[in-house]
């Protein structure tokens, strides 16, 4: 957010440098004379940067950028030719050309910080509608989830497998109930748990990092959300305290430890002297985020090993007429528990990707503040180039240049602009939105549509910004134009 800001300030600095230069310019004759009658360049530099302070801080609290981008203009218009600014027109041509350069760099540096923030924005975009087409590892559609807690004051943990226990057997009975489970940790939620572990057999590496995220589910939990089991078996509830450790993982971590060999059967100790024997092997998922790399995983048996219960329901309709049959059957099974923050899994979907809603609304923002103060500078540009050349140009109409010609030129005098603008763009853009792909599941930092269409957006904004300036152009009277 602050480097969004950040890059808004500098195009925003950009436009006051280019109006601050322009004012300097108009009073290159006034500072000439001021120096003809004995001031110095210092006197000079001070009360322009006075000014340029008083206006920033009218403005805003922006003292730093103010005395910053006014430095510049101010040193500038400090140093002019003494003589040739005495002498009007031939000032206004070699300062106008000095001003017109740098006029056209800001512009350019405007053009390629919009870029960037429209391609952000586009790539988050594109991350939105690409959603729907990543695949979590387990079925979404038809799910209800319903997080059930003891009210203050009741955190027994060695109660929670049996209240979550009898909820299940109450919910399954519900007409429109297919499969009922609970979890410690709902997928694709906020945070996530981590857990030491010890594999029998593996000798750790220095330093190696030995903590994994993990669930504790209940009876079904895989059969509730058609998470495939590929080798071994699911948990279940014959896994109850007193019967031997079980857990699964998923297939990164049986990659991982037995890259030659079969996980199953193999023994893990995790807190206390407990040892839990891999019995199945469940496929790779969407854990935290969607764009997440391939995570290692575990599962462990919540009758086994009492947690937090998020119950989870596989509904044969829609799992949203469920929610009070559920939170009845709920309080029913535990008094003294509460249903909290009743939601669908495509809610939970909706959910994780929140972060790039927010990027994506942010950066359009901010992106259209960058691009509407660049088309600005790039308006005032043009307009000025236009009007240093309305002699040349009525030259061209009086030896019958078409006017379609002219509208032509200075378009592609915009166009030029941008172009060179883009082209510095693109490589930042590129580098920048790197940083960024943890938060693109299912396009990549460098996606081409991203890109084409900020381009075009900024195409766009040129011909409109240009058209006036041209449009005026071509209606250059050569009479008038000759006598100016």
């Amino acid at each position: 957010m602050l480097a969004t800001v950040g890059l808004v300030l500098l195009v925003c600095c950009a436009n006051v440098a280019s109006l601050l230069l322009a004012r300097a310019t108009a009073r290159t004759r006034e500072i000439a004379i001021r120096i003809s009658l004995g001031a110095t360049r210092r006197q000079l530099v001070r009360q322009l940067l006075v000014e340029s302070v008083v206006l920033a801080t009218i403005g805003a609290v922006t003292m730093g950028a103010g005395v910053l981008f006014g430095l510049v203009p101010a040193l500038r218009a400090s140093r002019p030719g003494l003589v040739a600014a005495l002498k009007a027109e031939a000032a206004s041509v070699e300062v106008g050309r000095q001003r017109l350069t740098l006029q056209k760099l800001l512009v350019v540096s405007q053009v390629a910080t919009s870029l960037l923030l429209l391609v952000g924005a586009a790539l988050f975009l594109r991350t939105l509608s690409h959603a729907a087409a990543i695949d979590p590892g387990f079925r979404t559609d038809h799910r209800l989830l319903v997080s059930a807690e003891p009210r203050p004051g009741e955190r027994v943990e060695a109660e929670h497998a049996s209240r979550a226990l009898e909820m299940q057997r109450r919910i399954a009975a519900l007409p429109g109930v297919s499969e009922v489970s609970w979890t410690s940790a709902v997928p694709l939620a906020i945070g996530g748990s981590r857990r030491y572990v010890e594999i029998e057999g593996y000798e750790r590496r220095q330093g190696e990092d030995m903590e994994f995220h993990y669930a504790v589910v209940g009876p079904r939990f895989f059969e509730t959300l058609d998470l495939p089991i590929i080798r071994g078996r699911a948990l279940s509830e014959n896994d109850r305290a007193g019967a031997v450790g079980a857990m699964v993982i998923n297939e990164s971590f049986a990659r991982r430890f037995w890259p030659n060999g079969d996980a199953l059967g193999k023994l893990v100790s995790s807190g206390r002297d407990r040892r839990f024997q891999i019995v199945g092997i469940a496929r790779d998922g969407k854990y935290l985020t969607l764009g997440e790399p391939a995570r290692l995983y575990m599962y462990f048996p919540a009758l086994q090993m009492p947690d937090d219960v998020q119950l989870v329901i596989r509904a044969s309709g829609e799992p949203r007429a469920l929610i009070a049959a559920v939170q009845r059957e709920i309080m029913a099974a535990a008094p003294t528990w509460q249903p909290l923050k009743p939601r669908t899994m495509d809610d939970q979907i909706a959910a994780s990707l929140l972060p790039q809603r927010v990027a994506a609304g942010v950066l359009w923002l901010f992106g259209f503040v960058a691009l509407l103060l660049a088309a600005v500078g790039l308006y005032r540009v043009v307009a000025y180039s236009v009007t240093s050349r309305t002699k040349e140009i009525g030259v061209r109409i009086a030896l019958g240049a078409p006017r379609t010609n002219v509208v032509r030129g200075v378009i592609r005098e915009s166009l030029t602009l941008v172009a060179t603008g883009a082209v510095l763009g693109i490589p930042v853009a590129w580098a920048a939105t790197r940083l960024l792909s943890g938060f693109l599941p299912g396009v990549t930092s460098s996606d081409p549509l991203a890109y084409a269409g900020a381009v075009a957006v900024l195409a766009a904004v040129t011909l409109v910004a240009s058209w006036m300036p041209a449009r005026r152009a071509s209606r250059v009277d050569p009479v008038v134009a000759l006598k100016t």
